[in-house]
């Protein structure tokens, strides 16, 4: 039987809120092995309670990237990533009303841009901006004597199952079992996206491996992107899309050449604050 030991630090933290998706950075080095242990508590109730949580590093690959973001899981989040941006161009250009800022996030091997505006006292908007390698294909569930038609958008660093809300009555629990159902295949995170194209409304789940944790998460930037993957292909066509979600809205758009490219996340960004984390891992 194994035992860890208890460590005891504190480090620099960041909250910021994407519509809702609540995201804790962690500005101190620590042990990357230790990330989703780490993550597990700064996500508790008793701690800051947020959906999520990155880990700022220095640059690994690119000279141009002013940073990197590892997620709790190594996970790709679109999310985080433009919030991530946002502190950044906050940190060293604060007089600026607009910055372009390129990063290394996990999940994804190349520089990502992101356009930050600044629109109010400590309010932004960024817009990623990215080439998403990805695939789609088409699978039919049967859950609770049903059939749920669903579509995956398989993205670098997440996967995204898109299904309609008037197929799916209790989404917590056909989530819990497909985890189960794919526990020995690896992936980084898996994301339900509850989608109700006549309102333009998405609910988003997002099942994180590493942390072995499910959020119903109040937004979600890449599963928007997926989103837009899906409409597009279903339509043939450009799209530049707003989708509502529990904690306000997120757009997309790009350009339908056969695929979707040139794609474009974005929506507003609050820093809500910085401080000391006490860690106990």
């Amino acid at each position: 039987m194994s035992t860890h030991a208890i460590e005891l630090c504190q480090s620099e933290s960041i909250e910021v809120n994407p519509s809702q998706n609540m995201t804790i950075f962690v500005k101190d080095p620590l042990p990357r092995e230790e990330y989703a242990r780490i993550a597990m508590r700064v996500m508790d109730y008793s701690s800051l309670h947020g959906e999520q949580v990155g880990f700022i590093e220095k640059p690994q690959f690119s000279r141009e990237a002013l940073g990197r973001l590892e997620m709790m899981g190594g996970e790709f989040c679109a999310n985080a990533s433009r919030a991530y941006a946002v502190y950044l161009a906050m940190k060293t250009s604060p007089e600026a009303q607009s910055l372009t800022v390129p990063i290394e996030v996990s999940g994804s091997g190349e520089v990502i841009s992101v356009e930050v505006k600044k629109i109010g006292r400590g309010l932004y908007d960024a817009a990623l901006r990215v080439r998403e390698k990805y695939t789609t294909e088409d699978e039919t569930f049967y859950f609770r004597n049903l059939n749920v038609y669903g579509t995956w958008v398989h993205l670098e660093g997440i996967d995204h199952l898109i299904v309609m809300k008037e197929d799916m009555k209790c989404p917590e629990d056909f989530f819990k079992e497909l985890i189960q159902s794919m526990e020995d295949q690896s992936y980084e995170a898996l994301g339900l996206m509850v989608y109700e194209p006549l309102k333009e409304f998405l609910s988003p789940y997002v099942y994180v491996k590493a942390t072995d944790s499910l959020v119903h998460e109040k937004s979600c930037g890449s599963g928007t992107i997926a989103v837009g993957i899906y409409k597009a292909h279903s339509q043939g066509k450009d799209i530049d899309l707003t989708l509502f979600q529990p904690g306000g809205y997120l757009k997309v758009k790009g350009t339908f050449t056969g695929r979707l490219e040139e794609i474009t996340l974005s929506g507003p960004i609050e820093i809500v604050s910085e401080g000391v984390v006490n860690i106990n891992y």
